[in-house]
């Protein structure tokens, strides 16, 4: 079998594999999701992360939005739209 030069290169660069060994990589799924919430209060709608690792408060009211957890946040407002699935 006659290596072409970018057969050549490419062992050089990536060992000995050989191309049919080289698996292809699979799209891995994020559970992180950006939500659409709806203040109670005002009724003002922002867009957050699903996992945020901060207090979330209504830019209009200064009301409690999101409360941190130890993974995903807890909503204390209306989830209107879910982004990212």
């Amino acid at each position: 079998m006659v290596e072409s030069k970018f057969e050549k290169i490419k062992k050089s660069l990536f060992g000995l594999w050989d191309s049919q060994e080289i698996a292809p990589h699979s799209k891995a799924k994020s559970s992180s999701k950006f939500l659409d919430i709806k203040c109670p209060r005002c009724g003002k709608t922002q867009v957050v992360f699903g996992k945020a690792s901060t207090k979330v408060k209504c830019k209009d009211c200064n009301m409690l939005l999101i409360k941190t957890t130890g993974g995903k946040a807890k909503m204390k407002a209306p989830v209107k739209k879910v982004y990212g699935i």
